[in-house]
């Protein structure tokens, strides 16, 4: 395109007039048909991400999983400390009696 042309389309458009109404729900026809577009574009990756972002939209929802996802690292964390927990009683366990085996074999 040459630059003359630009100048020339935009003077066109300029002086064109619409002055027929639009059809009725006009506006709500083209961003439905925006919508099943998107949507026929979108891999599954995507729409679950988008169903995602949608379900985190609903403020009870996000509540919900950030109080489930804190109680799961509770239990974890119980859990683990339970388990460093035994391992510190064998090893405390081990040492006692090497201890005391000790002193038993003093004449």
């Amino acid at each position: 395109m040459k630059p003359g042309d630009d100048k020339a389309l935009n003077e066109a458009l300029s002086r064109w007039k619409v002055d027929s109404p639009l059809p009725p729900r006009f506006r709500e026809r083209v961003w439905g048909r925006i919508a099943e577009s998107e949507a026929s574009r979108t891999t599954p990756f995507g729409s679950l991400c988008a169903s995602l972002v949608s379900m985190f939209g609903r403020r009870s929802f996000a509540v919900s999983c950030i109080a489930i996802l804190v109680m799961m690292g509770l239990l974890v964390g119980l859990w683990h400390g339970h388990s460093q927990q035994r391992q510190v009683q064998a090893l405390l366990a081990g040492r006692y009696v090497q201890t005391v085996a000790s002193y038993q074999s003093l004449p």
